[in-house]
C-alpha cells in the first residue's frame, strides 16, 4: 500500500490523521533529509496557504542562534524563511501528487539537528483555519 511504501521512506516519525484541510501529516527522515507529507483534503487547500514550522534543537548550541524555518506553500509559490529572512527555496523540494504535498528539507537548513520542533497550519497569518499539534521529532 502506499501508506507502508511511505513509512519505508526512512524513520517514519508519525502519521496523524485530521478530519479537516490537511487530513494526514507524516514526517519521515532519510539520509540527510526530512520528509513531510500532507495530505490535503483538496487541492484549493494549497492555494489558500500552507505554512510548515520546523525548528531544529542540538545540546551543543544555544536554541536561539539555531535555525527555525517557515516554509510557505501557497498558490504557485514556495517561500523559506529562517526566523525572518528568506533563504533559497531551491534547498527545499516540493513533489505534487493529486492531493498530496511531500517536501524534502534538507537538515542542513536546520543545522543538523538531533531534535525538530515540527507543525504545520492551514491558511494565511490573517486567516488561519487550522493548525496541528506541535510534535517533538527526535533525529537519528
Amino acid at each position: 500500500s502506499k501508506e507502508s511504501a511511505w513509512r519505508n521512506v526512512g524513520t517514519a516519525y508519525e502519521v496523524k490523521k485530521t478530519k479537516t484541510h490537511i487530513t494526514t501529516l507524516a514526517y519521515a527522515h532519510k539520509g540527510n533529509d526530512l520528509f513531510i507529507k500532507l495530505a490535503l483534503k483538496n487541492r484549493l487547500d494549497k492555494d489558500l496557504g500552507i505554512s510548515i514550522f520546523l525548528l531544529g534543537y542540538r545540546k551543543d548550541s544555544e536554541f536561539s542562534k539555531m535555525p527555525k524555518l517557515n516554509i510557505n506553500i501557497g498558490l504557485n509559490s514556495l517561500i523559506v524563511k529562517d526566523k525572518k529572512q528568506r533563504i533559497d527555496a531551491g534547498k527545499v523540494q516540493l513533489i505534487e501528487e493529486g492531493n498530496n504535498l511531500i517536501l524534502k528539507v534538507p537538515l542542513s537548513l536546520l543545522n543538523d539537528p538531533v531534535y525538530i520542533l515540527a507543525c504545520a497550519k492551514a491558511g494565511t497569518i490573517v486567516l488561519p483555519f487550522e493548525d496541528t499539534a506541535w510534535r517533538i521529532l527526535k533525529v537519528e
